[in-house]
């Protein structure tokens, strides 16, 4: 949540998700840099989690919605 800078309250609701949404948006943007450099790129949520918020970088479409994803279920929205 503070990668996304989101610090209010967290019950599974539509407001809720709305901010969430909005703050993923506007914090962790798209990237495909890996293409460029010998990266392997990985579906595990665990290497996403690593990339996207311990080394502070953006992701392609099914990494940043699969983080996202994660996130809403940990929250207790029914996805």
């Amino acid at each position: 949540l503070e990668r996304i800078k989101y610090f209010e309250r967290l019950e599974p609701s539509l407001d809720v998700l709305r901010k969430l949404q909005k703050n993923h948006l506007l914090n962790v943007p798209f990237e495909n840099l890996d293409i460029h450099y010998p990266t392997p790129i990985t579906l595990n949520i665990d290497s996403i989690y690593e990339k996207i918020v311990r080394n502070n970088r953006g992701g392609f479409c099914y990494e940043l919605n699969g983080l996202f994803y994660e996130l809403l279920i940990s929250l207790g929205f029914i996805a």
